[in-house]
This record gives structure tokens, C-alpha cells and sequence, in this order.
């Protein structure tokens, strides 16, 4: 059985170990970097040729629209798709996300993907991260094993208490980036630790509503959706206003779409997650004016920060509709929404309904249900398994890059002995605790691990201080920059991307004098390390 970080024994810290990450995406390269920094021998379990995860854009899609197929696409980005974050906000704080990295080709502020990647690329490089990845190397299993160490006995020097848990992990060579159909060339190795970063965005997650099995038309989840050619003259019902539903609809919009529906069963700022209003209305009040918008969402004439009408939203561009959420599908090509109308002749179906979590690589220690990875600690721990099996970037609607950094910080300490959890007991009353509090708050099990408003910057800041970094440097102008990207979604709607960002200069400033600071100071160290061979 697994015990917390204070466990007692003869192992003495700081614990120097083997650690594998599964997954390359920029999740696995920040926790690969933070082991690393910590003393540990990361070793990252990539299934495709190359890092980047779901920013490594491809244009292959999976043979069943909906995702349910036995042939799985990690990536789904689409071709025009662009930050819907600031780039300096999105950037890890150890490597600035401004245009001065080499190998930058996009200088707008909300770029795109193509960009992130490139940026992730540079990142890998600068850090000398490609040294401890294995590309093409699907993880097929994680299991807990009896063995000794992975670094040799466990009373060496530098070794982990005796009572952790270790891995077996099992991996086979990926085929065109998917495990192959057979366990041929399979292989396993023992590591001290497992930390699980493969991400949350490539598993469609489908609502099951009657009629879908009679419909006539295409029906497909966003993950299949690359370019807006080939819906010309459709009308196309979309279902989720987030960030993918609202992007694709407005390209389906300009290529040319009959008609586009946006159903929703509330209506969000996708950015910030404020409801600005209700998902009942009809398609006949769909065309929504900024004042009815401020209305709807409580405004009062008031004034945000920055001048922009509290509670104010742009409408969305000509061409598409809203509407309430999807109810029903029928075999004649209508559809009937939950306020019961009855649309006539619809050519395609998107849904744009979010993702699974998925870990087909581990049986038992957390489970999934409605989208609740559990149980876990923080949102990283699960107490069974803690402190050697941990996950990053599981939380949604964050900047994730910083959290993913901070994450893999607690973890590296953590498995360090630098920093301590509570103990198993402790873990397991928190985060049931936790959990009462949700269903307590009536929010629903398949938003446990979303931090909407000011939830991640108080959990950014409490990971912060378990490293020991309270002051968490460069995070108050991030809060305020992606604060000021939210008033823009609000005041520009579509046109938010090439906007200025309302308020926001003072915090830009700041953006700019932290990353000159970085860069003196990382040329310093990379000439002192220089000087000292």
C-alpha cells in the first residue's frame, strides 16, 4: 500500500528517480523539465513522431464522423483555428511567449496553432527536452510492482522510501501513431514514478438523444472537423456554444453555409465561462443586439473596467442562429430542439460537446465517471497510488501552460521529498470533501475538474505555495491580461482575435519587462554553465 511523501524510512531525501510521463504534448514537456530540474531521469512516452500533442496538427481524420470507430486520431485541431488566449498569457513562465523565441512566424497575439507548435518546438529546444523522449512508443500499461528500485536498492543513496509504489510501465511501438492490433514487440520497464499527462482532448464525448441511429444526414463531433469546404449551401445545426462550437460556426457561416444553428443548453462567455444568458430561447428572438445581451445577462448600464458595458456581448455574425439545446433527431432529416421546435431539412449535425477523459493504459487506483477523474488530490494525486502516480492538466477552462508548469513543479518536489503531502487518510477526507461540496453546490459531476472565474488563479496560487513560490511571479498581469480577453469576447464577439484587448496596456507592460528579465537572466545561466565545462 502506497504512503504520502512523510512516510518514514531509511531512504533519505532528495530522492533522485525514474520517472516516465506519458505523453509529449506540452503538459509531458513541462513535467519532463521540472523532474529533470528537481534531480529526477524523466523518460517521456510519445505515440507519435513528434512532440506538440493535440497543438501538432494533422489533417487525417478518424473513419467514423463521431469518433467510435476502432481507428483513433489524437489531433483535433482544426486548419484556421487561433489562440483564443493572449499569447503572452498562454506561454510557460519559463519561456515567454512573445515573437522574440527563434523560429516565430505568426506575430499576432492571438496566433495560430501552427504557432503553438513551433513555440513548443523551440521550447523542446531550448531545454534540451528531446533527449528524454521515445518517440512513436505507445504505453499499453502502467501496473504497481513488487520490484526493487528502479535506481537500485531501496536503501541506496538517493533512492525512494521503500513504501512507494513502483511501475511496471509497458509500451510496444506505435503504428502510424496508434498501438498496434497485436502485443508483438512489446516491452516493459520498471520506473519509480508515472506521471500521466496525455491530455483530454482527442476521446469525443457524445450526447444520447433519441432519433441519432434514423437521422438521414451527417452527424460528426468537432474532433473530426478540419476546414469549413464541402458544408457550402448546408444547413448545419451545431450543439455546444463553447470555444470550438462558436469558432466553427462562424467559419461555416463565411464559407458560404445555407444556414448555421448554434444550440446550447446555456450560453457562456467560452473564454471565462460567465453565463451571459439562458438556452431557452427560440429561433424566432435568435438574432440577439448587445443591448438585449447585457440585458439577459443582468446588466444594469454599468461599467467593467476598461469601459466595456458590464454584462454587454457583440452578436454573433449574419448567417447564424441561435437556438436552444438539441432534443430530438427524426428519420425524415428534422430535428426538435427542447423548447419544441421543429426545424425542417437539416444537412449535418456537429456536435461540439467536449471530450473524454481516457486512460486505457491503467486498471484500477482512479476511475472516470461523467467526466470525474477519481479520486484525486488536488487533481493530481490519487491517494491510493500518491505520491508516485500523478496526473497534469486535467482542470478546463484555465491558461494551462503556467498550470501544467506548476503542477509538474509539486509533483517533481513532491517526489523529491522536498514538499510533503498529507497522509493517505487526509487525501481521501479532502477530496471527498471536496466532492460533497460540489453536489452540495448543485454543479455537475462532469464539471469537478473545471476552473471557471478566479477557481485557477487561487489554485495556481496554493500550487505555488506548496513549491514554496507564494509570490508567483508573472501571474497578476496574466490574471489581468486573460481578465481583459474576456471583456473583448464580450465587446467584439467574433472580432475579439484582432481587436486590442480592452484595459489592457499597464499588463502588457509588464508582459514585456518579465520576458526581457527571463531572457537576461537564462543567457546568464547558459554562459555561467558555459564558462564552468
Amino acid at each position: 500500500m502506497a504512503a504520502s511523501a512523510s512516510s518514514q524510512s531509511s531512504a533519505q531525501p532528495p530522492y533522485s528517480l525514474s520517472v516516465a510521463v506519458v505523453g509529449g504534448g506540452a503538459a509531458g514537456l513541462a513535467a519532463a523539465l521540472e523532474l529533470r530540474r528537481a534531480g529526477h531521469r524523466p523518460v517521456v512516452y510519445e505515440q507519435r513522431a513528434s512532440i506538440g500533442g493535440v497543438w501538432d496538427y494533422t489533417e487525417e481524420v478518424e473513419d467514423d464522423p463521431l469518433g467510435r470507430g476502432q481507428r483513433h486520431v489524437h489531433g483535433s485541431m482544426y486548419a484556421q483555428l487561433r489562440t483564443n488566449l493572449p499569447r503572452e498569457v498562454m506561454g510557460f513562465q519559463s519561456f515567454p511567449f512573445d515573437t522574440a523565441w527563434r523560429g516565430s512566424k505568426d506575430p499576432r497575439q492571438f496566433c495560430e496553432h501552427s504557432e503553438v507548435q513551433r513555440y513548443l518546438e523551440a521550447f523542446a529546444e531550448e531545454f534540451q527536452l528531446l533527449q528524454h523522449v521515445r518517440f512513436g512508443t505507445v504505453v499499453q500499461r502502467l501496473a504497481p510492482s513488487d520490484a526493487a528500485a528502479a535506481n537500485g536498492s531501496s536503501s541506496s543513496s538517493g533512492s525512494a522510501p521503500p513504501d512507494w509504489l513502483r511501475w511496471q510501465v509497458t509500451t510496444q511501438p506505435a503504428a502510424d501513431g496508434q498501438a498496434a492490433a497485436s502485443s508483438s514487440g512489446s516491452s516493459s520497464e520498471l520506473f519509480d514514478a508515472v506521471v500521466v499527462c496525455n491530455g483530454h482532448y482527442s476521446r469525443p464525448r457524445l450526447p444520447q438523444l433519441p432519433g441519432q441511429d434514423a437521422f438521414p444526414g451527417l452527424q460528426t463531433h468537432s474532433h473530426n472537423y478540419r476546414r469549413p469546404d464541402g458544408f457550402a449551401g448546408q444547413t448545419v445545426l451545431l450543439v455546444g456554444a463553447s470555444s470550438s462550437g462558436v469558432d466553427i460556426a462562424e467559419e461555416l457561416a463565411a464559407a458560404g453555409a445555407r444556414q448555421v444553428i448554434l444550440c446550447a443548453r446555456v450560453w457562456e462567455n467560452p473564454l471565462t465561462g460567465e453565463v451571459v444568458e439562458a438556452g431557452s430561447q427560440t429561433l424566432a428572438s435568435a438574432s440577439v443586439s448587445t443591448a438585449a445581451a447585457a440585458a439577459a445577462a443582468g446588466g444594469k448600464g454599468g461599467s467593467s473596467s476598461g469601459g466595456v458595458p458590464a454584462g454587454a456581448v457583440a452578436a454573433l455574425p449574419a448567417g447564424i442562429s441561435k437556438a436552444a439545446n438539441l432534443a430530438e433527431l427524426h428519420a425524415d432529416g428534422s430535428v426538435t430542439l427542447e423548447d419544441g421546435t421543429r426545424i425542417p431539412d437539416i444537412d449535418c449535425v456537429m456536435y461540439c460537446t467536449g471530450y473524454h477523459y481516457s486512460f486505457p493504459f491503467l486498471d484500477g487506483f482512479v476511475t472516470v465517471q461523467d467526466n470525474r477523474v477519481g479520486p484525486l488530490y488536488q487533481h493530481v494525486f490519487p491517494p491510493a497510488a500518491a505520491p508516485t502516480l500523478s496526473f497534469v492538466g486535467l482542470p478546463w477552462k484555465v491558461v494551462p501552460f503556467p498550470q501544467f508548469e506548476l503542477q509538474s513543479r509539486w509533483i517533481a518536489q513532491v517526489l523529491a521529498g522536498r514538499a510533503q503531502l498529507p497522509s493517505r487518510q487526509e487525501m481521501e477526507a479532502h477530496t471527498a470533501q471536496f466532492y460533497a461540496s460540489l453536489e452540495a453546490a448543485g454543479v455537475p459531476t462532469r464539471y469537478t475538474h473545471r476552473m471557471s472565474g478566479a477557481l485557477q488563479w487561487e489554485y495556481d496560487r496554493w500550487l505555488a505555495a506548496q513549491c514554496g513560490d507564494s509570490a508567483l511571479p508573472g501571474f497578476a498581469w496574466r490574471e489581468a491580461m486573460y481578465n481583459c480577453c474576456g471583456m473583448s469576447r464580450k465587446l467584439h464577439g467574433a472580432g475579439y482575435r484582432d481587436a486590442p484587448l480592452p484595459a489592457a496596456a499597464e499588463a502588457e507592460a509588464e508582459a514585456r519587462k518579465e520576458a526581457a528579465q527571463l531572457r537576461q537572466q537564462r543567457a546568464a545561466a547558459v554562459a555561467a554553465a558555459t564558462a564552468a565545462r
